[in-house]
């Protein structure tokens, strides 16, 4: 049973969905002078919330002068995953680039969405 469909109304008429762009990191280009990381973009839909005290747990080097935030994403993101040495990935979201620092959960299988820990790049 998908409890998250269950309750989708009620959580967007508290928290709005909201579109973002992922920028997934692809690779590095060696080719010029210099080297330039690569990304591919893909747009999705978002829940975005202040981190809590369980969120912030999950992230070393923790900057209480940073921005942080918990972004839950609809679909399989399992490419922002660090285990597998993914990484380097980007989200355009409130005129803003955030790093994903964390993938603490990613529950595609069962609910449709994944959970990522974000930081505000200046």
């Amino acid at each position: 049973m998908n409890l998250h469909n269950i309750v989708r109304k009620a959580i967007n008429s508290v928290n709005p969905d909201q579109s973002i762009t992922v920028r997934v990191f692809s690779g590095v280009d060696n080719t010029g002078t210099y080297a330039v990381l690569t990304y591919t973009e893909k747009t999705a839909i978002a829940q975005v919330q202040p981190m809590n005290s369980e969120d912030i747990q999950f992230i070393n080097n923790f900057n209480s002068s940073s921005i942080y935030k918990a972004m839950y994403i609809q679909g399989n993101w399992s490419g922002l995953n660090r285990v597998t040495e993914n990484g380097g990935d980007l989200i355009l979201w409130n005129d803003k680039v955030w790093y994903v620092v964390s993938v603490p959960e990613g529950w595609n299988p069962t609910a449709g969405w994944t959970k990522v820990l974000v930081v505000a790049q200046t």
